[in-house]
């Protein structure tokens, strides 16, 4: 019985989430690019094309870094200028590229 109860608690971790603060905090700060002004007409096209459903792979700023995500485009609102990948909203200035 007492087995059955340490089961129960040992995927518990006090602790989520720190872990990822941490490594957070030692990340370096990456500055802002700015795109080149044909890097900035592609990416333009590609957002103005881009639908629900396309799986993409998109970079961009955030917070102080560059990351990137692989997934399907849920949602391309072109009025609000907003991109949504899976679960993660990404404003189109924070786009630096984007790869079908």
């Amino acid at each position: 019985m007492g087995s059955e109860r340490a089961k129960l608690f040992m995927s518990f971790d006090s602790l989520k989430g720190y872990y990822d603060m941490i490594a957070e905090t030692k990340r370096e700060k990456e500055p802002r690019r700015e795109l080149s002004e044909d890097d900035a007409a592609a990416l333009s096209d590609i957002l103005l094309n881009i639908k629900k459903g396309d799986m993409v792979q998109v970079t961009y700023y955030r917070s102080d870094f560059y990351d990137t995500i692989t997934g399907t485009v849920t949602a391309a609102d072109k009025v609000f200028r907003r991109l949504t990948v899976q679960n993660t909203v990404i404003p189109f200035a924070d786009i630096a590229e984007i790869r079908r």
